[in-house]
C-alpha cells in the first residue's frame, strides 16, 4: 500500500481514550524526530485534552503496529489515535467527536503537503 501510495501522515483511528500516540511502541527511547510529533500534537489534539506520548509512556508496549510500521519502514508521520470514552460510540457520540476532531485532523492533512 506505501508503494502505491507515498502517505506522508497517517492517523489509525481507534476507540476509546483520548490519547494521540506517536512511534514506537517497544521502547522507552524517543523517536530521533520527537520535537515534530510533540509540535504536532500541541498544534492539534492536546487542545482537546488528549494526552500525548508513545504507548508505553501512556498506556503499555505493542509491538507489530500500522503506527510503528508506517514510521520505521516509510518515514511517514504515523500514529495512533484514541477517541470517545466508550467503545462502542453512540451515532450521537460520533457525531460530536467529529465535530471536535475535525479541525485537527485537517491540520494532519496539511502537515502532509
Amino acid at each position: 500500500m506505501y508503494q502505491r501510495y507515498p502517505f506522508k501522515v497517517v492517523a489509525d483511528v481507534h476507540s476509546y481514550g483520548e490519547l494521540m500516540i506517536w512511534p514506537l511502541g517497544y521502547t522507552e527511547k524517543e523517536v530521533p524526530n520527537i520535537a515534530q510529533f510533540q509540535e504536532l500534537w500541541q498544534k492539534t489534539f492536546e487542545k482537546v485534552n488528549f494526552q500525548g506520548g508513545n504507548s508505553i509512556q501512556l498506556l503499555y508496549p505493542t509491538t507489530g503496529t500500522g503506527r510503528d510500521y508506517g514510521y520505521e519502514k516509510h518515514g511517514a508521520i504515523s500514529m495512533t489515535l484514541e477517541v470517545g470514552e466508550s467503545f462502542r460510540p453512540s451515532f450521537k457520540e460520533t457525531e460530536k467527536m467529529w465535530t471536535e476532531l475535525s479541525p485537527h485532523l485537517l491540520t494532519l492533512i496539511e502537515t502532509a503537503k
